[in-house]
């Protein structure tokens, strides 16, 4: 799993541009990568490189922890 989201934030640094905004569960400028289906990648493009936010994992309430209340 480890491998799997190392080689996901070599992706995400050389190509920021493939991850998706998620508006239903955030405000924030961020975008999501998702990781063996289960894991997602919460990240923000800066002007030379990529911020990771957050990631997380299967059962997590994204939105609430993102601060959005529903």
């Amino acid at each position: 799993m480890l491998d799997a989201i190392y080689d996901a934030f070599s992706l995400l640094a050389e190509r920021p541009q493939i991850g998706h905004a998620r508006a239903d569960l955030t405000d924030q400028d961020v975008r999501f990568w998702p990781v063996i289906a289960r894991y997602s990648i919460v990240y923000r493009r800066r002007a030379s490189m990529i911020e990771i936010a957050r990631i997380f994992g299967p059962g997590q309430d994204i939105a609430t922890l993102l601060g959005r209340d529903r």
